[in-house]
C-alpha cells in the first residue's frame, strides 16, 4: 500500500497535501503568487509612508509659520506700558503708520 501523500494518476506519481481550511482562504486573492502580493505590501508600505512624510512636512512648516507670527505679533507689547513711554498723539501716529502698512501698502514689514 502506497504513503497516502503520493499516488500514481494515469501512470505518474503524483503528490497531494491537505487542503487549507476553506474558510481561513481569501478566494480573491488565490489567483496571486507571493511575489504578487509582497510587491503590492511593499506599494502599500510606501504609499503609507510617502503621506507620514507628507503630514510631518506639513506639520513641519504650520509650526514653523505659527513661531513667526507669534514672533511677528508677540503678546509682550502691553498697551498699558505704551501709554507710559509715548505721548497720546505718537502712539496714534505709530497706530496709523501700522495701519497704513499693513492695509494699503500689501502688509509688508518695511522694518520698523
Amino acid at each position: 500500500m502506497a504513503d497516502q501523500s503520493e499516488i500514481e494518476v494515469a501512470g505518474s506519481p503524483s503528490k497531494m497535501a491537505e487542503a487549507p481550511e476553506p474558510t481561513n482562504v481569501i478566494w480573491e486573492n488565490r489567483d496571486f503568487d507571493k511575489s504578487i502580493r509582497y510587491g503590492n505590501l511593499v506599494k502599500v508600505i510606501l504609499a503609507v509612508l510617502i503621506v507620514l512624510f507628507i503630514t510631518f512636512i506639513a506639520t513641519a512648516q504650520a509650526k514653523t509659520m505659527t513661531n513667526d507670527l507669534t514672533l511677528k505679533y508677540d503678546e509682550s507689547v502691553n498697551c498699558k506700558d505704551m501709554t507710559k513711554m509715548y505721548k497720546a498723539e505718537s502712539l496714534s501716529t505709530l497706530a496709523a503708520d501700522e495701519w497704513i502698512d499693513y492695509y494699503q501698502k500689501g502688509g509688508d514689514d518695511n522694518g520698523r
